[in-house]
Order: structure tokens, then sequence, then C-alpha cells
């Protein structure tokens, strides 16, 4: 495998994650609201109530220039902490993220890695069938663990694993929603590329497609495995709700909308010139060499 599409996943992954993850943030906590016995809340709401939560207090200890920045903060009435609440982890795996399915999709698309059957098929077919088994992987080692301690982080206030395992709870929702959505992804991001004009036509614009391909047909599967990582004893409550209400599916849409196309949009964007970057870079030293 390159390492020119691991280290270019990588800076992805990174810069996508910093970009749009206070919308992730947003939507995890639209979705969880679905089992909540309280009256769920517009997402103008929710972002109200998340910006006017009280700053964390500081040790008397530490130095006078950290109370007078807190003093200040609390003045405006606004606390933005909440929307980077537990950033770290996922910002860790983005890196892993990315790198894994940019470098697993991409030796894939590679003769005979799929077999004689798929090479034969359309390359763009091909290629929503590598982003298929790609986003597959990806979901069931790495994303399942990390998304079910970064949504009970943000909605829970913590995690309370009885066993190592329990991290895969909604494992087969993960790998759905991503095998799925990671073939929509390429399949638009493939097309985009062949079909929009000339003005248009270039990375941002390919990931911002490929970025509504996937929330277009994941969202639904990201609801339910939000609701069932965070919400293990009360699962009549939101599937009674969803039952009665299947619109509560796309529950955050805008949200995701919002999210998913600047995200996907930096995410190509950023991969590509990266790519050319390093690919560069390894030109110039075979030529010095």
């Amino acid at each position: 495998m390159s390492s020119s599409t691991i280290i270019a996943g990588s800076v992805s992954g990174m810069l996508s994650t910093v970009a749009v993850y206070p919308l992730d943030v947003l939507r995890t906590h639209l979705q969880s609201q679905i089992a909540s016995k309280d009256k769920m809340m517009t997402g103008t709401e929710c972002f109200r109530k998340l910006l006017r939560q009280p700053y964390p207090e500081i040790p008397k200890s530490s130095p006078a220039i950290f109370h007078s920045f807190r003093s200040l903060l609390s003045s405006t009435g606004l606390n933005f902490l909440p929307l980077y609440k537990g950033l770290l982890l996922p910002l860790s795996a983005q890196i892993v993220y990315k790198s894994t399915i940019f470098t697993l999709h991409s030796y894939l698309l590679r003769p005979s890695k799929m077999g004689s059957t798929i090479d034969r098929l359309d390359p763009i077919v091909k290629s929503a069938i590598a982003g298929t088994l790609a986003g597959a992987v990806n979901a069931l080692v790495w994303v399942t663990p990390v998304e079910y301690v970064r949504n009970n982080h943000i909605v829970n206030e913590g995690v309370n694993l009885s066993s190592f395992i329990q991290m895969w709870r909604g494992a087969s929702l993960t790998v759905a929603r991503d095998a799925i959505g990671c073939a929509a992804f390429f399949l638009a991001r493939d097309l985009s590329k062949k079909m929009l004009p000339e003005p248009v036509n270039n990375p941002m614009a390919h990931g911002m497609c490929a970025g509504l391909g996937f929330w277009l047909v994941a969202l639904p599967f990201d609801t339910v495995k939000t609701l069932t990582q965070t919400n293990e004893k009360q699962n009549a409550k939101w599937v009674s709700r969803i039952t009665a209400s299947p619109s509560l599916l796309y529950r955050g849409w805008q949200v995701a909308v919002c999210r998913g196309l600047p995200g996907a949009g930096i995410t190509v964007w950023s991969y590509e010139k990266t790519l050319e970057w390093v690919d560069s870079r390894k030109t110039n030293k075979i030529m010095i060499e």
C-alpha cells in the first residue's frame, strides 16, 4: 500500500474534523433526543443550550491570568467549549479513518484485487464497490468503538464500560452506514468529475457532491446507531417514536448536510492536494538521485 495515500488521508481527516466538528456534536445531540422523555428541541434551541453552558471552574492554585481569561469569556455569556467536547479522540481517529479508507480504496482499484469479473466493470462502478469494502472494514475495525466512546461522552457525560467488547455496540449499523455511505461517496465524487461544468469542476466541488451522496443514504443508519449506542436501556422509547414517525430517521438532516458538504469538500480537496505534493516530492527525489 502507498505511503502517499496514508499521508494524504491523514491530513484530510485532520483538517475536515477540525473544521466541522461542532456540527457533529450538534447532530449527535439532536439524534439522541429521540429517546428522551423531554420535548425534542429544534436545532437552534439545542445550539443555544450548548453555548449557554457555564465555563468549567479553574483550580484556585492556577495562575491569575487563567482566572482573568475565564472571567472574560464568561462575561460574553457564550461558551464554545461544548461544541468541541470529546474532540481529541475523533481527531486522532479521523487520521486513521481517512488513511484507511483512501489507502484501501486505492489498493482495491488495482487490477485483480477484487477479481477479474469486477475488473471488467465500468471504472465508476468498480470504484463504488471498492468504497463499499473500504467503508465496511474501516467501520468494523475503527469507527464503531471510537464513535461509541465519543457519542456517550457527548450525550451521557462519560462511558461506563462493563466489557471491552461493549465498545462494538451498534457495529452492524455502523458497518451498514459506512459501506453504503462510502459507495455513494465515491460514486458521487467520480460522477461529479465527469458531469460538472468546467468552472466548478474542482476537488472541493467533487468532495461536496460526495458528502451529499454519503449523508443522503447514511443518515437513517447513523440516527439508529447513535440511539443504540447512547440509550441501552431505553430502546422501546425511541423505537416507538420512530415507528410512529419514520421521518425522525432524518432528524438533524440540515446539520448533517451543512456538516457533510464542506467537510467532504475539505476532505477530497486536501487529500488530492496532499497526494500531489507528496508524489511530486518523491518524483523530485528520484530525479535528483
